[in-house]
């Protein structure tokens, strides 16, 4: 076989590898992304009187700490939410917080949120995924590396937190559709079943679907 001939083996081999790292980071993404569990929508849930409903958007408020159910409060082994949020005021000078909770039955729950650090801490806006508001003794993996920029008031995001059997996902983009954040934890005790909670505190926020 001449040089030629062989340079050629060469790059098609070369290329058949480069493809194949693409075809098993792609199946590796969807297998760690593909959490769909049920899906709940937001409008079977039971809003305080005083959270306006104006179309398909929710008005909500709370200068305290507002936690909102199913009106069921059915439990789930896997589950999908996601949820448009657009914080509007602040409503308080501790930590302010709109988020989406999947809590289980005894009241331990993951939370993907919107945050906003106590006025004396500067005020620091971020994202979040945390089990039960603290820090994991497994740090969740980062999926992606776009969480560079807090969050804004008046600005809409979409928060969306997948429970799949052994492991829980958070992803929030921005008006655009643009990755802010996302990150993976495995589950310590897969089974668990859990229900979905809007949790709005001492903020005002806008809610749709």
């Amino acid at each position: 076989m001449n040089h030629t001939g062989a340079a050629v083996i060469c790059r098609i081999k070369i290329a058949e590898r480069i493809m194949l790292k693409k075809i098993l980071t792609i199946i590796a993404a969807a297998t760690v992304t593909g959490l769909a569990g049920e899906s709940v929508s937001f409008r079977k849930f039971e809003y305080p009187g005083d959270w306006k409903h104006e179309g398909s958007i929710i008005k909500g408020t709370s200068g305290g700490d507002k936690s909102v159910y199913l009106k069921d409060k059915k439990y789930f082994k896997t589950l999908s939410a996601s949820l448009s949020i657009t914080p509007q005021k602040v409503r308080g000078n501790s930590w302010k917080i709109a988020s989406i909770q999947f809590k289980d039955k005894t009241g331990n729950y993951w939370q993907l949120a919107l945050i906003e650090y106590p006025d004396k801490m500067l005020k620091k806006h971020v994202f979040d995924l945390k089990k039960n508001g603290k820090k994991m003794q497994q740090k969740p993996k980062e999926i992606s590396d776009y969480n560079r920029s807090g969050w804004e008031y008046g600005k809409t995001y979409k928060l969306s937190l997948n429970l799949g059997k052994d492991r829980i996902e958070g992803i929030v983009t921005d008006e655009h559709g643009n990755v802010l954040k996302q990150v993976s934890s495995e589950l310590v005790s897969p089974g668990t079943e859990y229900t979905p909670v809007i949790r709005l505190r001492q903020m005002s926020a806008d809610f749709s679907n």
